[in-house]
C-alpha cells in the first residue's frame, strides 16, 4: 500500500511536474512575446519620442511664425484702414476739385461769350470809326476846300462869314 500510495504520489507529482512544465512553455512563449511587444513599443516610444520633439520644435516654431504672421496683418490692417482712410479724403478732394473744374469751365465759357461779344462790338465800332473817319476827311477836304474858294475869302472880308480855325 505504501508503494501504491508513493506510486500514486509520484504519478500525480509527474503529472501535475508535466503541468507545470506545460504551463511553463506557455509562460515562457507568452514572456517571449511579451518581450518582443515590449521592445516593439518600446522602439515605437523612442520613435515617437523623436517626432515629438521634433513635432514641438515645429510646434514652437510655428507658433513664432504665428505670432510674427499675426502682427504683420495687425500692421496690415492698421495700414488698410489708413489707405483707405487716404482714399475716402482723396476721393472727396477729387469731387471737389472736379466741381470747382465745372465751375471754372462754365465762367470760362461765360467769359469767352463775353470776350467774343466785345470782340463783335469792337468790330462795328472800329468800322464805324474808320467810316467816320473817312467822313471826316472827305468834310475836312470839302471845307479846306471851300475855305480856298474866292467865294468864302469874299464873305469873311466882309464880315458875313467869320473864320473857321483849322483843326
Amino acid at each position: 500500500d505504501r508503494v501504491n500510495r508513493g506510486e500514486g504520489e509520484r504519478n500525480r507529482l509527474a503529472a501535475e511536474l508535466e503541468e507545470v512544465k506545460g504551463r511553463l512553455e506557455v509562460s515562457e512563449a507568452d514572456r517571449r512575446e511579451r518581450l518582443q511587444v515590449i521592445l516593439k513599443q518600446g522602439d515605437e516610444i523612442s520613435r515617437l519620442n523623436g517626432e515629438n520633439s521634433g513635432l514641438s520644435a515645429l510646434k514652437q516654431s510655428l507658433d513664432a511664425e504665428l505670432e510674427e504672421v499675426k502682427s504683420r496683418l495687425e500692421m496690415s490692417e492698421s495700414d488698410r484702414s489708413a489707405r483707405l482712410e487716404v482714399i475716402i479724403r482723396q476721393g472727396n478732394e477729387i469731387a471737389q476739385l472736379q466741381s470747382n473744374l465745372h465751375g471754372w469751365l462754365k465762367q470760362c465759357e461765360e467769359l469767352w461769350n463775353k470776350i467774343n461779344s466785345l470782340q463783335s462790338e469792337k468790330s462795328k465800332i472800329m468800322n464805324t470809326s474808320q467810316a467816320l473817319y473817312a467822313a471826316n476827311e472827305v468834310l475836312e477836304q470839302e471845307l479846306r476846300m471851300i475855305k480856298e474858294s474866292r467865294g468864302y475869302k469874299w464873305m469873311c472880308r466882309l464880315g458875313m462869314v467869320r473864320g473857321v480855325n483849322d483843326g
